[in-house]
């Protein structure tokens, strides 16, 4: 096989194994990585007694040496010429993992092994590449720019401390008669 590196393009392929990871494609040039998911999976399943799972490698944010040398721009199969689809790892973190929907090749940018390591998702990569994982970034994205508009609408003191007032309210065992008090004295009911 002589797979064409996705990013640079004419650089072919070299067969290489991740740092205690499956068997891979590694470009020499640009340090990307292409996994058949085959050989993530069964790279996996014999890693079961180790930490690799998120369930098991607490989550973490990586370390500054750790960035992930992300490419832009649209990729493609460099098994089949399919396009590859981007897939979020995280709403924090600009780093996405590319993958063929025909043949299932997944790409890393140069360092997004050691990042998925670091961040304890070197189990849950075929989680990340589900409908379920992206819309919960997307939640997340959503919750949190919700949550900086009020911050800057209210400022960051008044925020906190409605927030706090929120929390005990959620928490309080008369929270009905408590929120029915506190709109009865602003005037808000009739």
């Amino acid at each position: 096989m002589n797979f064409k590196c996705p990013v640079c393009l004419s650089t072919s392929l070299t067969r290489t194994w991740q740092k205690d990871g499956p068997q891979s494609f590694t470009c020499p040039d640009c340090g990307g990585v292409l996994v058949a998911m085959d050989s993530y999976l069964s790279w996996r399943d014999s890693n079961r007694s180790r930490s690799i799972n998120s369930k098991e490698a607490p989550r973490r944010l990586p370390s500054q040496s750790v960035i992930s040398a992300e490419k832009t721009g649209l990729k493609f199969c460099p098994g089949c010429r399919h396009a590859m689809r981007k897939y979020r790892i995280s709403e924090t973190i600009a780093c996405h993992l590319d993958r063929c929907g025909n043949c299932f090749y997944f790409w890393m940018d140069g360092n997004e092994w050691i990042l998925l390591q670091e961040l304890g998702l070197l189990g849950d990569i075929p989680e990340v590449f589900s409908a379920d994982w992206q819309k919960t970034i997307r939640l997340k994205e959503s919750e949190n720019a919700l949550e900086k508009h009020w911050i800057e609408r209210l400022g960051k003191a008044d925020h906190a401390r409605i927030k706090e007032l929120v929390e005990w309210l959620q928490t309080h065992e008369m929270r009905d008669d408590l929120i029915a008090y506190q709109l009865s004295t602003l005037g808000l009911t009739e």
